[in-house]
């Protein structure tokens, strides 16, 4: 077990990824209840867009640990990852009690919402990460619809100042905010 470990972690620092998770993925295959390695090994799967592979490990930490920030996190990016917003938001939302700024997490939060509708929490969670985002940032957009969604006009307005350009499937919105000025 020590050298499987051993030879993960040189792999790492060679920066050869995939033969890393190879070791890791062999060594939690003949020692599963090593639940840190597993965490490891989940936690760089994610990482590294298998958060497919990533999402058992995850369920077995998360019995044990429901609400530890960085497995809620993980979850709910994976279930993000898979479209399954109704899933991941309450996930996400988990690991914002924990680490409310993580940028990453809020915005896929933001997003979850706006795709189930949920104008109001779509708002609490882009709005407070608008001002980090690049004028190029769709999430931008996602912010002024919801914001126009719950008669936020005028919000809707100055966050649409903000664009760095204006597209042509922003004429939906540049109506409707308009119309509703």
């Amino acid at each position: 077990p020590d050298a499987l470990l051993l030879q993960a972690i040189v792999q790492i620092q060679m920066e050869d990824i995939e033969g890393s998770l190879d070791s890791y993925r062999t060594y939690v295959k003949a020692y599963p209840n090593d639940l840190t390695t597993s965490f490891i090994f989940a936690r760089m799967l994610a990482l590294h867009d298998k958060t497919e592979e990533a999402e058992p490990l995850l369920d077995q930490s998360l019995i044990l640990n429901s609400e530890n920030p960085l497995l809620n996190q993980l979850k709910g990016l994976a279930r993000f990852n898979a479209k399954d917003y109704e899933t991941a938001l309450p996930y996400l939302e988990k690991a914002l009690i924990g680490t409310p700024t993580h940028l990453n997490t809020r915005l896929a939060a933001g997003t979850s919402a706006f795709k189930l509708k949920d104008y109001e929490k779509s708002h609490q969670h882009l709005s407070f990460i608008v001002k980090t985002l690049p004028s190029s940032h769709h999430a931008l957009r996602l912010l002024a619809a919801s914001e126009l969604a719950i008669g936020l006009s005028l919000d809707a307005s100055k966050t649409i100042d903000k664009f760095d350009e204006l597209r042509v499937e922003d004429s939906t919105l540049l109506s409707s905010v308009g119309l509703s000025l």
